[in-house]
């Protein structure tokens, strides 16, 4: 069994982790959970980049990527 990300696996981990870093994922996760308080703005984000839907199938609208695409770290 092959356990190597693909090349779309290794850039998609690659964007995902260049986001998180430059929007302060942590501390503003943190923030949103001490007030009680939704972030819509970086949700909107994150569904504009169509990462909402990866592991959904191309024929209903998403992206239709493995589901080990989405278990990857971004440490």
């Amino acid at each position: 069994m092959d356990f190597q990300l693909s090349e779309r696996q290794v850039e998609l981990a690659s964007e995902v982790r260049e986001f998180v870093r430059g929007h302060c994922f942590r501390q503003r996760a943190r923030q949103a959970e001490e007030a009680k308080e939704y972030r819509e703005e970086l949700w909107e984000k994150v569904v504009e980049k169509g990462w909402t839907c990866l592991t959904i199938p191309k024929k209903y609208g998403g992206s239709g990527e493995a589901n080990r695409t989405v278990h990857f770290d971004i440490n």
